[in-house]
C-alpha cells in the first residue's frame, strides 16, 4: 500500500484535541485531506506537528463517512519528512 504525503495546512484546536487538514498533490493540482487518527476522530495533545510540515501517512483509501470524502483513517503513526515555508504553503 502506498503512503500518502500531506502538507499540513490547517490545525484547529477542538477542546483538548486537534482537527487536521492537509493538502495532497494530485496529477495537476492539490486536494484537501483530513487525516484521522487510527481510533478516534481527533488528534490528542500533544500534537507534535505544525502548519507547513510535510507528513507521511498510511491512510485508508476509503472515506470514513460520506459525504465527508476528504476524511481518511490513518493506520500507524505519521512521520515528518520535511517542512515547507509559509510562502510555499500559501502558493499551493
Amino acid at each position: 500500500m502506498a503512503l500518502t504525503e500531506l502538507i499540513l495546512s490547517d490545525i484547529t484546536r477542538m477542546g483538548q484535541d486537534f482537527c487536521v487538514i492537509g493538502v495532497e498533490r494530485t496529477e495537476n493540482s492539490y486536494r484537501s485531506v483530513r487525516p484521522l487518527p487510527p481510533s478516534t476522530d481527533s488528534w490528542h495533545a500533544p500534537f507534535p506537528f505544525h502548519r507547513g510540515d510535510v507528513i507521511e501517512f498510511d491512510l485508508d483509501p476509503v472515506p470514513v463517512f460520506r459525504p465527508h470524502i476528504e476524511d481518511r483513517r490513518s493506520r500507524g503513526q505519521p512521520k515528518i519528512l520535511r517542512r515547507v515555508s509559509e510562502n510555499e504553503l500559501v502558493a499551493l
